[in-house]
């Protein structure tokens, strides 16, 4: 499961979330003189510079979806555990010595390597295929990540967590430290050239089985119950194609939904509800995918771009989980009166978070385009990673200007 990764020389960190890193490292920056402060930042940037700017080996062993990669001879070692795509993480050498990590051991009770004083995690995201993988030019297979997804990812990562900080929720968003471009360019199946990027985040450990929960389990409800949380905010992790329910003379099957090869019938246990309703019947599932780093007492909810706002939801809401035929885990309806609709009050303020009329992509998220401003921005030599994050700064802060202080309890 060890894999050995190499350093690119190009990158250059165009978003530091100094804040995020420090709390990781127990480094109180209010308490820094602004000499200091500005010392902290610079050598925590170079750091992550020099262990997170990577791409694999086999990435650099195929040419159809990347420019060249500039590499030179430093190689550096990872873990790529089950599942973990175009992920990786890195045990590396604390840049605070002698921080006392109490939680280290919770954090690799089931790991792949043994914890060590003195280390800290890094999740990177975007550094191409694994051993024995071919990329290929399609969304989410080319073992990338762009520079405009990994801003994109920045921002909803941001405004959950400040739904969750409102709500004062026993959960959060995991932590991205930094945004590294990498210096090179994608090549997507339009044949647009898009600057690579790696999302460098709090290490942490998630299911090597399945993004979704086991049924009936703590997870499960706690995935639900974010949903449903994010939801009278407009926010919805649920995916735009819906999943088709289907009744048949032996039961009720689903077909049409992302990820299932195969129609799958609805386990007899979970049909209440179902009785009298017209089919087919279009519902959505759950979304949520979780993980815990050892840093926070709940769990924290990881990858963001599959998230977006609706202004009202009409579909059932499937509860989604792992070992169930279909994933189907229980309903709930719109009628039910735990379905919730977004709450004007609650509704992040701001054009971006909506969605907007792109002359050439059609209907998109207006984070998408905001994405791509701050990537352009990003490209611009001027550009300095602690102004980029300034600018989100700004956009949540009017995200949350309208929440009243009893709104979201």
């Amino acid at each position: 499961m060890s894999e050995r990764f190499r350093a690119v020389e190009t990158g250059r960190v165009v978003l530091f979330d100094a804040p995020a890193l420090a709390m990781d490292l127990d480094v109180d920056l209010a308490r820094l003189t602004p000499k200091v402060r500005a010392g902290f930042v610079a050598a925590m940037r170079a750091w992550l510079l020099q262990e997170a700017a990577i791409v694999s080996q086999e990435q650099l062993s195929h040419d159809t979806v990347n420019a060249a990669i500039p590499v030179g001879d430093r190689k550096l070692e990872g873990f790529r555990p089950p599942r973990y795509g175009r992920a990786c993480f890195r045990l590396v050498d604390d840049p605070v010595p002698g921080w006392a990590r109490s939680n280290l051991p919770h954090l690799a009770g089931a790991s792949v390597v043994e914890p060590r004083p003195d280390k800290v995690w890094l999740d990177i995201k975007g550094v191409g295929v694994g051993p024995g993988c071919t990329p290929q030019r399609r969304a989410y297979s080319n073992g990338l990540m762009s520079l405009s997804e990994a801003f994109e990812e920045y921002l909803w990562s941001r405004l959950v967590g400040a739904v969750f900080h409102h709500c004062e929720a026993p959960c959060a968003s995991l932590p991205i430290y930094a945004i590294i471009d990498l210096g090179f360019a994608i090549l997507d199946e339009t044949g647009a050239r898009l600057p690579a990027a790696v999302c460098v985040r709090r290490g942490h450990l998630r299911s090597w089985v399945s993004d979704l929960p086991i049924a009936r389990s703590e997870e499960q409800r706690a995935c639900l119950s974010v949903e449903l949380m994010l939801r009278r905010f407009g926010l919805t992790s649920s995916a735009d194609d819906p999943i088709r329910l289907d009744r048949k003379p032996d039961g009720v099957w689903l077909s049409d939904c992302p990820g299932l090869k195969a129609p799958a019938r609805v386990p007899e246990a979970l049909l209440a509800g179902f009785e009298g309703r017209r089919f087919p019947i279009e519902v959505e599932g759950v979304n949520i995918q979780i993980a815990r780093s050892g840093r926070s007492s709940g769990l924290e909810v990881v990858d963001f771009g599959h998230f977006k706002t609706r202004k009202r939801f009409e579909r059932p809401l499937v509860s989604t989980v792992a070992n169930w035929p279909g994933a189907f885990g229980g309903v709930l309806w719109p009628e039910d009166a735990g379905f919730p609709q977004p709450d004007p009050g609650l509704v992040p303020v701001g054009d971006c978070w909506g969605w907007r009329q792109h002359p050439e992509r059609g209907e998109v998220r207006g984070t998408a385009l905001v994405a791509d401003r701050l990537a352009q921005k990003a490209q611009s030599a001027a550009a300095a990673g602690e102004t980029l994050k300034a600018e989100v700064d700004a956009l949540i802060d009017r995200a949350a200007s309208g929440w009243k202080e009893e709104g979201g309890r």
